[in-house]
């Protein structure tokens, strides 16, 4: 997996990874007040990702073009994920405003056609202008309320498809099953 962070650090990658798979919270971690028991798990975690085939950039110039430019030398390649596109412009990263975030979604469609790879890239919106402007294959829409997430996924040309309900699991910066009744 390639990881593109746009406007977060490997820390804060990591520091998500790790409350997602571990029962520490998030917030604890990002703070330094762990248990001792947690910071060894928290070790051990850390020493089984740096195995793992996970490959972060954060780098304030990302771009499509850099991640385009990372795909090859990146054998096994299975997914892309790009973190994020934002709506709200910041002359510090080329992934935002709305006219460069319409370019990206475009050029990340045809990195994904081109070599046969998904592409996934969270954009900070819910303009129905701006999403539909992107014009993308496939759009998965998470709206909160309270601890639920509803995931309504939607395909181009023929509509929304199906909408999930999901727990939003905040302390472990994690969406997961709903927890049974």
């Amino acid at each position: 997996v390639l990881y593109a962070a746009s406007g977060l650090t490997r820390a804060d990658i990591a520091a998500r990874i790790v409350a997602a798979h571990l029962p520490v919270d998030y917030r604890r971690l990002r703070a330094g007040r762990l248990t001792p028991t947690e910071q060894d798990d928290t070790a051990a975690l850390h020493h089984h990702l740096a195995q793992a085939p996970l490959y972060i950039d954060d780098g304030t110039d990302l771009t499509t073009d850099a991640i385009a430019e990372s795909v090859p030398d990146l054998p096994g390649l299975a997914l892309v994920v790009v973190d994020r596109l934002q709506t709200t412009e910041d002359p510090r990263l080329p992934l935002s405003g709305p006219a460069r975030i319409t370019d990206a979604a475009q050029a990340l469609a045809h990195l994904a056609r081109t070599h046969e790879l998904p592409v996934l890239a969270a954009v900070d919106t819910d303009d129905a202008h701006l999403i539909a402007a992107l014009s993308l294959d496939i759009t998965i829409t998470l709206t909160r309320d309270a601890d639920q997430i509803h995931a309504t996924v939607t395909e181009r040309d023929l509509g929304p498809q199906a909408t999930l309900i999901l727990h939003a699991d905040l302390a472990h910066a994690r969406i997961t099953d709903p927890p049974p009744p």
